[in-house]
């Protein structure tokens, strides 16, 4: 699978971004992927998020073999969460304490859907 990234920008300026990314480097996971969405904060709360989660899963259910798609979500981001569930994804697990961010370790969401089944 390539890279796939989907851009928003406004005035020639980059203001979110969704990334489907190869989730494991082994054969085995061929046909699964990692999600990523980033909204410049400036520009929250404007169905963005929703648009480019949209878009890519629209991708993927006609256009990509990709049948189980991950996405990581830190606890504290309640809106990403509801994003993501509202479009058909499911809590998989919590990963306590797994990242640090200046100083403050931090736990992620574990979310995922399956696709073309």
């Amino acid at each position: 699978m390539d890279y796939q990234i989907r851009l928003a920008t406004m005035d020639d300026q980059v203001i979110a971004w969704c990334a489907l990314e190869y989730f494991y480097p082994h054969p085995a996971y061929d046909h699964s992927a990692q999600i990523a969405i980033y909204i410049r904060e400036d520009y929250r709360r404007q169905h963005l998020g929703h648009d480019l989660l949209t878009y890519a899963q629209k991708q993927i259910e006609d256009h990509l073999d990709i049948r189980t798609v991950i996405a990581y979500i830190y606890i504290e981001n309640q809106a990403s969460y509801r994003l993501f569930t509202s479009c058909g994804y499911k809590e998989w697990g919590r990963l306590p304490q797994i990242s640090e961010i200046n100083g403050q370790m931090r736990s992620l969401y574990m979310m995922g859907r399956h696709f073309n089944e």
